[in-house]
């Protein structure tokens, strides 16, 4: 289990085919995110729902950062997630 996949996963739901990306749309809530860690597993990535949690703020921040030359000041955003 890894951050590095879970930052992977969302990569590829993002880059990858289009089926991916219609098999998550049903997961709509944070209380989601077990079965959403059970989905990718199922897909062949293997991450915990913390190590997603953890990928997805880097991967946020990182975007943000890309997209205004930013950083994410407010570290208790993501607290919101859990």
């Amino acid at each position: 289990m890894s951050i590095q996949s879970a930052l992977n996963f969302i990569h590829e739901i993002r880059e990858g085919p289009e089926r991916l990306r219609l098999s998550i749309q049903h997961f709509e809530s944070t209380e989601d995110l077990d079965a959403l860690v059970e989905f990718a597993k199922e897909e062949g990535y293997t991450f915990t729902r913390d190590e997603f949690l953890t990928a997805f703020k880097h991967d946020w921040a990182m975007r943000w950062f890309t997209q205004t030359g930013e950083s994410v000041s407010d570290d208790n955003a993501f607290d919101r997630l859990k």
